[in-house]
């Protein structure tokens, strides 16, 4: 069974993340690098895949990482994969032949001071229906970045519905994302 790992947070890790990747977030640039750490939680051996989606590109950048024993763990430091460029803007996908957990951080370039440490989970499955309890728009001076993963085979369509604490619903559709991109 092949188990996919995707989802809002992990691509919002990654797209701010990346490799040394810029983001704008509330009034500061920042630069932030992402590390991936995983644990096979099967009872057999796992063959891993990884495989990054640029947001300019629809081809995968496959990753080749080695299999993983039975309860064993360890991590990717995304800034150190040759393959993947600095600036990169995008997405990934883990999945394996066995259950795994994983965590993502993302971590300031040193001397930005900015003390905030994005982190998120991987899930095994997409879903239809995803809310994020929080969103900021210019509040307490700082602001959000959202970004949504098409885990399926095929383009898909997205509504994002904000809901304010007062005023009106803003919704915003984006159609045609293509399989795994944001």
């Amino acid at each position: 069974m092949k188990i996919k790992f995707a989802s809002v947070v992990l691509v919002l890790a990654l797209l701010l993340g990346g490799v040394f990747t810029s983001a704008q977030a509330g009034a500061y640039t920042t630069q932030f690098t992402t590390s991936v750490t995983y644990q096979n939680v099967g009872t057999g051996p796992a063959t891993i895949n990884l495989v990054f989606y640029s947001e300019a590109s629809p081809t995968g950048i496959p990753i080749t990482l080695p299999e993983l024993a039975p309860l064993a763990g360890t991590s990717i430091y995304v800034g150190s994969i040759g393959d993947i460029v600095n600036g990169f803007k995008g997405s990934a996908v883990m999945s394996s032949n066995q259950p795994l957990v994983s965590t993502l951080v993302q971590v300031p370039k040193a001397g930005s001071g900015v003390a905030v440490r994005p982190m998120s989970n991987g899930f095994t499955s997409g879903s239809n229906y995803v809310l994020v309890p929080t969103v900021l728009k210019n509040t307490f001076g700082s602001n959000s970045i959202v970004s949504v993963q098409n885990v399926d085979a095929v383009a898909a369509d997205f509504e994002l519905i904000f809901v304010p604490v007062s005023g009106s619903s803003i919704t915003v559709n984006t159609d045609g994302i293509p399989a795994n991109a944001t």
